[in-house]
Order: structure tokens, then C-alpha cells, then sequence
């Protein structure tokens, strides 16, 4: 059974949500070229903060009860991680459900979003692990200390990166998306 410290993790990822979400408005203000409205960037910072949060405690759940086999359908070997990595895509998917569901967007605009959300999600979650790594290595170089800044320092800034690259992605193969979607759902 794999060691969880749920404290430290909720922290983690409460505060690099509040960086990465705050991160993110502030480079989309700049590139529309807006004057930084602090109000956006600290509502943005709390509500990814939240999210990210949501996240990592439904995966602390999710992975104690597999462990515990109360969750038998999921291998017990399936490390927190993985686990984290697939809830965190889902979480995601299911917010725009919620949006679909309330006819905020409709389900072909909600199948583009939940394939933006995904390859976003997933390349942003993919970049952060690697870069928790190597901001690990570079970071040892300093001892103990600056292990652990330059990981979360380089979890964070690779999280910032994969995520705006997958949404370059997914939006440059939106106009194939809608295609497939439209075949799919004869729409």
C-alpha cells in the first residue's frame, strides 16, 4: 500500500492551483494586449486553487479506497498518480457536463470543449510531473531545500506550459473535431 501524506498534497495543490490559475489570466490578459485586472487574476487564483484541491482530494479518496478494496473494479497497484492524472481529466470533463446539462453550451460546442479539456488536462498534468522531476534534479544541486522549491517551481511552470500547449492543440484541430462530432452525432 503506497504512503499518502494528504496534507501536503492538498497543500501542494491548493497552492500551485492559486499560482497556475492566476499565471494563466494574467499571460491571457497580456497577449489580448488588456491592462491586468488584479480582481480577475485573484478570482481566477482562488477558483483554480479550489479545483485543484477538489482534485487531489478526490484522488486521496478514490486511492484509499482502492487500497481498501472498497473500490475493487480499479487494481490496488494503480499508484496515486495515475489515479491523480485520470481524476483530474475526468473532473474537468464533468464541469462541462454540468454546462451542457444546463444548456450553456450544446453537446456538439460540449464535445469540442470536453476534447479541449482533455488534451489541455492531460498535457498539462504530463508536463508537470516531468517538470517536478527535473526542478527536483537541478534542485538537489542545493540541498534538501532546493530540491523542493525547484520542484514545485518547475511542477508549476511545466503545468503553465503543457497547459496552453495542449490548448493550441485542441484548437488547431477543432475544425476536425467538429467534423467527427458532426459525423458522429449526425448533427
Amino acid at each position: 500500500m503506497e504512503h499518502i501524506n494528504s496534507g501536503s498534497i492538498i497543500t501542494y495543490s491548493a497552492i500551485q492551483g492559486a499560482i497556475v490559475g492566476g499565471s494563466i489570466e494574467g499571460i491571457e490578459e497580456v497577449i489580448k494586449n488588456e491592462l491586468m485586472n488584479k480582481g480577475e487574476i485573484l478570482k481566477k487564483s482562488i477558483f483554480t486553487a479550489i479545483d485543484f484541491t477538489i482534485k487531489s482530494v478526490s484522488a486521496i479518496v478514490i486511492k484509499s479506497a482502492t487500497d481498501k478494496r472498497i473500490l475493487v473494479f480499479i487494481p490496488k497497484s494503480t499508484s496515486f498518480t495515475k489515479l491523480s492524472n485520470i481524476i483530474s481529466v475526468q473532473v474537468d470533463n464533468i464541469k462541462v457536463l454540468i454546462r451542457i446539462s444546463t444548456g450553456e453550451l450544446t453537446i456538439k460546442n460540449g464535445i469540442i470543449k470536453m476534447i479541449e479539456a482533455t488534451i489541455s488536462t492531460f498535457t498539462a498534468v504530463i508536463a508537470s510531473n516531468n517538470g517536478t522531476i527535473i526542478g527536483m534534479n537541478i534542485g538537489m544541486l542545493l540541498g534538501n531545500v532546493g530540491a523542493v522549491v525547484c520542484s514545485f517551481v518547475g511542477g508549476t511552470l511545466a503545468y503553465i506550459i503543457g497547459d496552453r500547449g495542449g490548448y493550441i492543440i485542441s484548437k488547431c484541430s477543432e475544425k476536425m473535431i467538429a467534423t467527427i462530432s458532426e459525423h458522429i452525432l449526425d448533427i
